[in-house]
């Protein structure tokens, strides 16, 4: 009819017509709510249907789609004027994905490195003739760089493999995360022979998280890696991922045990993700390490790299077991930084520490009766009372928490 105005329904339409429809419920409802909105003032003239409807649901369609991209973004146009300049748009991509800016030299930074040397031609063709990029460029973006590191990690992979001269099975059961564990490995091999001893593979076991630092499995690796340490002949980057195969093994069966303990306590499967970091507690998979459940939320995180929502049984057991694993990791960097703070800097002296705390403490803790076994053990003649015992652990927490460490 030609009207220079628009009603409700009007608005519904053009909007159709624009596109901008919901294809879920939660974007129905972001689309209902601007309508809502705009009924205020409704008729709705030319104007304002293109200068602020029409903006409003593009951006609350891009805050309910990708809410974490759309996050980025924002942040570098507080003035809301749906553009960010180059600089800016690789500023969000470095913060939303994580790559610090750092003299590291591991596969992330080769990367990222990589990808800003590149990245004027990868934005070329998303700018703006004002030389800026909208919200739909910066998510292109976002999925060229998804692309590009996918495809720069699997050539990395394929290079670790072609390095240590894997065989085929062994390169299959590990394609993914070669390249992650091979850091570990090479940092005990400086002269690039290929091999490790005995006791640098536990090392790099306890370094990676796979093999715990105290309980069953760290006394059968210890067992097989440091008791029999001079027997051993050196080992090369497959017997390694032989070993990081057992160890999880070990880890998975532990998961299992303790996931049909609390399945006898009233937890049913399927488990929610946002249910994990109470039932990792509840459940003591981090019997050894400083964990609550807002550091297992973090770790959770982290692990869950594919957005995964819930976990039938067997997923929960993998995914728990990737879950301590990486806990572990973030534990042993921390007892690290202690040690080098203890001025404790040879790794074999700190893996002899960790083998002498681990006879005491089966159950990841030492209490008072461990502490006095462990000073009669450096001197038979020393018969400390209960309050010199207290007095000491008092001590050491205080001076712990003075340096951060605790």
């Amino acid at each position: 009819q030609h009207k220079a105005v628009l009603n409700i329904s009007g608005l519904r339409a053009a909007f159709a017509e624009l596109g901008l429809q919901g294809h879920t419920r939660e974007e129905k409802d972001t689309l209902r709510e601007v309508v809502k909105e705009a009924s205020v003032i409704s008729p709705i003239n030319f104007f304002d249907f293109v200068f602020q409807l029409v903006p409003k649901a593009e951006q609350r369609l891009h805050e309910t789609r990708s809410p974490k991209l759309y996050g980025a973004f924002a942040a570098y146009d507080p003035q809301e004027t749906g553009r960010i300049e180059q600089g800016q748009c690789l500023q969000a991509l470095q913060r939303l994905y994580g790559f610090e800016e750092s003299g590291a030299q591991d596969e992330t930074q080769k990367f990222w490195k990589a990808f800003v040397h590149d990245f004027p031609d990868h934005y070329r063709p998303y700018r703006m003739p004002e030389g800026t990029v909208d919200f739909a460029g910066f998510t292109a973006l976002a999925a060229t760089l998804h692309q590009s590191r996918a495809e720069f990690h699997h050539q990395t992979e394929h290079r670790a493999a072609l390095l240590s001269s894997l065989p085929q099975p062994v390169e299959k059961r590990h394609f993914g995360e070669l390249a992650y564990l091979r850091t570990f490995f090479v940092v005990h091999d400086p002269q690039e022979s290929g091999t490790i001893s005995a006791s640098q593979a536990m090392l790099a076991l306890l370094a990676c998280g796979v093999v715990p630092s105290t309980g069953g499995t760290f006394d059968q690796a210890k067992a097989a890696l440091l008791d029999a340490a001079e027997d051993r002949q050196p080992l090369r980057f497959v017997d390694f991922l032989n070993c990081v195969k057992q160890y999880r093994d070990e880890t998975k069966v532990f998961c299992r045990t303790k996931m049909q303990e609390m399945k006898a306590k009233g937890w049913s499967c399927p488990v929610s993700r946002d249910d994990l970091p109470q039932l990792v507690v509840d459940m003591s998979l981090l019997f050894e390490c400083r964990q609550g459940v807002d550091d297992v939320v973090v770790v959770v995180e982290e692990a869950n790299k594919d957005g995964q929502d819930s976990f039938e049984f067997d997923e929960a057991i993998d995914f728990l077991a990737k879950i301590a694993e990486r806990a572990r990791k973030r534990e042993r960097a921390r007892e690290s930084e202690v040690a080098a703070q203890m001025q404790i800097l040879d790794p074999c002296d700190l893996l002899h520490l960790r083998a002498q705390y681990a006879a005491l403490a089966k159950q990841g803790t030492i209490g008072a009766q461990e502490v006095r076994r462990m000073l009669q053990a450096v001197d038979c003649d020393m018969r400390p009372g209960d309050e010199e015992i207290d007095t000491l652990l008092d001590e050491v927490i205080e001076q712990g928490r003075r340096t951060g460490a605790f």
